[in-house]
């Protein structure tokens, strides 16, 4: 690593208002759907809720006094060798983890949590309070929108405009010049998708100053990465697998459906499911639970009732992503690009499976002691799942 770690630069508080969103999203899978939905990718700015005048707004980051400013890894900041560069995130870079290209095969990336971090463990903690600076010197303005959520856009000294979403709370209310490596904000996870995953940076880079706030990114985050710190992305490209569409049950017969799509979705239209639970006291069946750190710590259902394991099997052929540290606890996303059709299993005790996993349908994919939720992504349209489960498709 070529780059250069030095102590977080904080200056004075300014604090005033300004009014912009931005985003255009495309369509696709959940992979695509929820895995990023973030998102400058592609996007366009439009207005944004004020913050309240004359002070902070709730949750908002004291630029002087903020996360990156404590003490430990949260404060440290890589810069580049020349020093006109800092990674985008504070905190020790080996917990972190990024992709060469987005869900949309576009340039911008989702910096996580790496693969393998338990979600119980300090190193997925301490990520998810990770402290987001400025990767250069410029302006820095507010750029919410509905699904990027909490959203800033810096206009850097280098004539190049940089992307940040998800955040959970920043200082910045009004244009605002600051220095390479200052703190912005703090990860988070806002955004009308993101809101249910791990909490995560999107980030992405335009090559020129635009007019207004509608622009294109066009310089791909991994391989800028790449260029200024000597950081390399991972690899997660699936193997080959056939087109596909989802057919039968997560949990083997007999089993209940709790809840309908309708019912949950009165509750939550952007997270409608059905919840599905094995019929009786007993299941019959033990799974032997990974020891690759892929286990559930948010699922009440699944961790709060005991009992015998069952089993919880892909109903689709395609690409896993396993994410952690979510509001519904241990959740599996199986993808099948060919067809663009996603399902999403969540409240998992443990996966039985990878990021990048390639997986059959009725493969096993994890374990549970309760009810799951189930969701059904059709070409990115949230679909209710349960003309799927006899089978027939």
């Amino acid at each position: 690593m070529r780059g250069v770690i030095r102590g977080l630069r904080s200056t004075e508080i300014l604090s005033m208002d300004l009014r912009v969103h931005w985003h255009r999203i495309a369509a696709a899978t959940l992979l695509v759907a929820l895995a990023a939905a973030a998102v400058l990718g592609e996007g366009r700015l439009a207005a944004a809720p004020q913050a309240p005048l004359g002070g902070r707004a709730a949750g908002a980051v004291d630029r002087a006094a903020g996360p990156a400013a404590e003490a430990g890894t949260r404060g440290r900041v890589l810069f580049s060798a020349d020093g006109r560069y800092a990674f985008p995130l504070a905190g020790d870079i080996t917990d972190m983890a990024w992709t060469h290209y987005h869900w949309n095969g576009g340039d911008a990336v989702d910096i996580l949590a790496r693969p393998g971090l338990s979600a119980s463990s300090l190193a997925f903690r301490r990520f998810e309070r990770s402290s987001v600076v400025a990767v250069t010197a410029g302006v820095v303005s507010r750029a919410d929108n509905a699904l990027g959520g909490t959203a800033l856009v810096l206009r850097g000294d280098d004539l190049r405009e940089y992307y940040y979403a998800h955040l959970s709370e920043t200082w910045v209310v009004k244009p605002t010049r600051v220095r390479v490596g200052e703190l912005l904000a703090t990860i988070g996870r806002t955004g009308r998708w993101a809101q249910y995953l791990e909490r995560h940076l999107h980030f992405a880079i335009a090559s020129r100053w635009h007019r207004g706030l509608a622009w294109k990114t066009d310089v791909n985050a991994a391989e800028w990465f790449r260029s200024e710190f000597d950081l390399a992305w991972i690899d997660q490209t699936p193997g080959p697998y056939p087109a596909a569409y989802p057919s039968g049950s997560p949990l083997p017969p007999p089993y209940r459906i709790v809840r309908s799509f309708a019912e949950m979705r009165s509750r939550n239209p952007d997270l409608a499911s059905i919840e599905l639970a094995p019929e009786g006291g007993s299941v019959g069946l033990a799974v032997a639970l990974p020891a690759h750190g892929n286990r559930g710590t948010g699922s009440s259902r699944a961790a709060a009732q005991d009992g015998a394991q069952a089993g919880v099997y892909s109903t689709l052929t395609g690409e896993v992503r396993v994410l952690r540290g979510t509001v519904v606890g241990l959740r599996v996303q199986v993808t099948n690009r060919h067809t663009s059709q996603t399902v999403v299993f969540s409240g998992l005790l443990a996966a039985t499976v990878r990021t990048g996993d390639v997986v059959r349908r009725g493969g096993l994919i994890g374990a549970t002691t309760g009810a799951i939720d189930y969701e059904y992504f059709d070409d990115g349209l949230l679909t209710d799942p349960t003309p799927t489960l006899s089978g027939r498709r």
